[in-house]
This record gives structure tokens, C-alpha cells and sequence, in this order.
């Protein structure tokens, strides 16, 4: 669990890149966004568990790798979720595309 504020290196890029997907597809898409968002305090909150399949989150780098820490809205901004530190967990970039699947087809259907 991170519970500390010696964060490596790639885990700081990777917080400051969620943090500027996640303010512009909130302006593209006309949602509110929380600039107070932390994402450390996030990541204190929730260990490094997925809150998807709550398996352990074990690299932080920038690499596109399905195993990689990403950022989720637990109840997504398409479907009334708010951008607010409540309601993002920290999730596998795989776990994270595969339920960003679900919510299109669901959206769609």
C-alpha cells in the first residue's frame, strides 16, 4: 500500500497524465471537473488495489501496458458520475479499457 509521499518517478508522470486526460475528455464532453482532484490522496485512499479486479497494481510507468496504473470514475461521467475524488478509484489500464468497452456498449444498447 502507498501510504508515503516518496512517490517514484513514473508514478508522477502517470498521475500528472491522468490528470490532463481526464480535465480535457471533461471538456470535450461538457462535464464538470474537480481541479482539486488528488490523485496521491487517491492512491492513499486505495492502496494500490484495482478497484476493478482487486488485484494488486504493480507498475507505474508510462507504458501502454495493460497492467499499468490508470485512473477510473467508479460511476462514469457518461452516465451522471462526477469528477470528484469519491467517485475515481485506481484501476488496471486493461481493467480500465475493458469496462470504458462495457459503458460504450451498454450507452449504445
Amino acid at each position: 500500500m502507498i501510504l508515503n509521499n516518496s512517490y517514484p518517478m513514473p508514478l508522477s508522470r502517470t498521475v500528472k497524465r491522468m490528470q490532463k486526460d481526464h480535465k480535457l475528455r471533461a471538456k470535450l464532453m461538457g462535464y464538470e471537473y474537480d481541479e482539486g482532484v488528488n490523485y496521491f490522496s487517491i492512491l492513499q485512499r486505495c492502496g494500490n488495489i484495482c478497484g476493478i479486479c482487486h488485484r494488486e497494481i504493480i507498475e507505474f510507468g508510462l507504458e501502454n501496458d495493460d497492467k499499468t496504473l490508470s485512473f477510473d470514475h467508479i460511476v462514469s461521467m457518461c452516465f451522471g458520475g462526477r469528477h470528484e475524488e469519491s467517485n475515481i478509484q485506481p484501476v488496471h489500464l486493461g481493467c480500465n479499457k475493458f469496462m470504458n468497452q462495457l459503458d460504450w456498449f451498454i450507452q449504445k444498447f
